[in-house]
């Protein structure tokens, strides 16, 4: 049966993309990420929209968040770089991007390029604007973890102070 018209099917179409991004939402967040990384990229292959609901960038983001979270490093370090050199991406995402490879090569044992990645972002962090976009667990907590393997707890201290500083007060 042809439950749909024309219309209503070309509506449906053109959501799928962001039913594909919510359903892998849910999926990351209950822990599933292999699951989640194919709807996200299930979500960037069915875009039609000339302005979709979810931008292309952040899909990207959320995959290269799957692989990090299990422990892929080498596909997370892969897809975070890609991503910081797209230059479609706002620049605060871009810089948690950038946050985020450097704690994925740090936790490979790539440790000098994390540090020079690491450094980049504390020297843009003061320009980076924490009340636009949540992004705070992508730039402070890496920060936090960094300098806390590395025993310096006064810079570690300093970024999770930042990283609670920054959640929103409905969020707490």
């Amino acid at each position: 049966e042809n439950l749909l018209n024309d219309k209503e099917t070309k509506e449906f179409i053109e959501e799928l993309s962001y039913i594909h991004y919510l359903q892998g939402l849910i999926k990351l967040k209950k822990g599933y990420f292999d699951n989640a990384r194919k709807d996200f990229y299930n979500a960037l292959s069915t875009i039609t929209k000339d302005e979709p609901d979810v931008e292309p960038w952040k899909i990207k983001s959320k995959i290269a968040e799957c692989y990090f979270n299990n422990n892929d490093y080498s596909n997370a370090i892969k897809k975070y770089r890609k991503n910081y050199y797209d230059t479609s991406w706002e620049t605060n995402w871009k810089y948690a991007n950038l946050s985020m490879l450097a704690l994925s090569e740090f936790r490979a044992g790539q440790i000098d390029s994390a540090k020079i990645h690491f450094n980049l972002v504390e020297k843009t962090y003061s320009n980076i604007d924490h009340d636009e976009d949540p992004i705070y667990y992508y730039t402070d907590w890496p920060l936090y973890q960094y300098y806390d393997a590395n025993g310096n707890a006064k810079k570690a201290l300093k970024y999770l102070y930042y990283t609670h500083d920054n959640i929103p007060d409905d969020h707490q």
